[in-house]
């Protein structure tokens, strides 16, 4: 399907999972023949963290994404589409989608709406007024996509429909480097969710068996400051090394021997996708939703119980005892470059735009 119109909507373009989801499907779509238009609810492009790949347009909306502000967003995202007249519409996570699947009905038009986080712990936070309408949105839209069966299955024992199953594409990754350094590396936002203070204590635990090993969090969030004091707190502070979020990310992946995922829960981690792809040894909290559709336990990465630091101090030290067990893990981690890659995930989502 191609010589298409397609608006992606999404609130910003700053540092994130959907919205490198977003920016990668924008080019899939212009590959495969199609006009794509980008549009985000906010007003400064100097905030994007993401290039638009070139031939992709962008809108801004301009305005702050509230429920107060729902009619005044439906209004302008209607007004862009009467003016744009696209031939398919997608939205990006929770109250994107339900102002996507407002204009649309409007319009008249088919959406697709496109679930970028862990909807059974995402959508019951919302506030009454959004839950109502997420509820119609995705009862109602024409498509409804998620990243995973286990979201799959969720939604549809609440919302009694079908979701399509989209996992998020591997972009194009630098060769795997096969001299690395020991480093444990963890990337993502800084947040009490993530989990990065149960990864930090048991690597405090079991440094004094592996002190030439060094952990480093890359990322940026409200949690930073409480975790660089328990680093001190633990006499780590020479060990840990906090990065700011940054484009360099393959540099880090290719350098690290480990990676982990400490999450309590997730929508689909595309940071522990990417280490895969790098050949980093990964270790995995196996919370909702995401990583047990990554891993196979034992086979090319670990699993551990969700908030326990003793399941976690466990799966850890086997890797730090084991250089040819990290080998083994890595090698066989980069196996998800063809089982996720773009040519692969490119077709679902064509038909899920388009519905052919």
């Amino acid at each position: 399907m191609s010589n298409k119109h397609v608006f992606l909507v999404i609130n910003f373009l700053q540092a994130g999972g959907a919205e490198r989801q977003a920016v990668q499907l924008a080019k899939l779509l212009m590959d495969s023949g199609n006009k794509v238009t980008i549009l985000t609810f906010t007003d400064n492009a100097d905030l994007d963290f993401f290039q638009i790949p070139q031939g992709v347009s962008r809108i801004h909306l301009g305005m702050k994404l509230d429920v107060m502000h729902i009619p005044v967003a439906v209004n302008r995202l209607v007004r862009r589409i009467q003016y744009g007249r696209p031939d398919a519409i997608v939205g990006f996570s929770e109250a994107v989608n339900v102002i996507v699947w407002l204009a649309s009905w409007i319009c008249r038009l088919d959406c697709c709406l496109s679930i970028r986080t862990n909807p059974k712990i995402v959508v019951p936070t919302l506030s009454k007024p959004w839950q109502l309408l997420t509820n119609l949105a995705y009862r109602n839209c024409k498509t409804l996509a998620c990243q995973t069966n286990a979201a799959a299955r969720w939604l549809c024992s609440q919302y009694s429909r079908d979701a399509v199953v989209i996992p998020n594409s591997i972009r194009k990754m630098p060769e795997v480097n096969q001299f690395r350094e020991k480093i444990i590396l963890s990337v993502g936002r800084l947040v009490d969710y993530k989990r990065q203070d149960l990864l930090l204590d048991v690597f405090a635990d079991l440094h004094p068996e592996f002190p030439e090993w060094k952990l480093v969090f890359i990322g940026d969030g409200d949690a930073k400051n409480s975790l660089m004091k328990l680093a001190i707190e633990r006499r780590m502070g020479a060990h840990v090394t906090f990065v700011p979020t940054c484009h360099s990310i393959d540099d880090w992946y290719a350098l690290a021997e480990i990676f982990v995922l400490p999450s309590r829960f997730e929508g689909f981690p595309n940071a522990l996708l990417e280490a895969m792809a790098m050949g980093c040894a990964v270790v995995s909290s196996n919370c909702e939703f995401g990583p047990s559709e990554m891993i196979q336990d034992g086979a090319n990465g670990m699993l551990f119980t969700t908030d326990d630091s003793l399941s976690l101090s466990a799966a850890l030290r086997k890797l730090l005892d084991s250089c040819d067990l990290r080998r083994r893990f890595g090698q066989a981690a980069t196996e998800v470059r063809n089982s996720y890659s773009a040519e692969s995930i490119q077709p679902l989502w064509l038909k899920a735009i388009f519905n052919k």
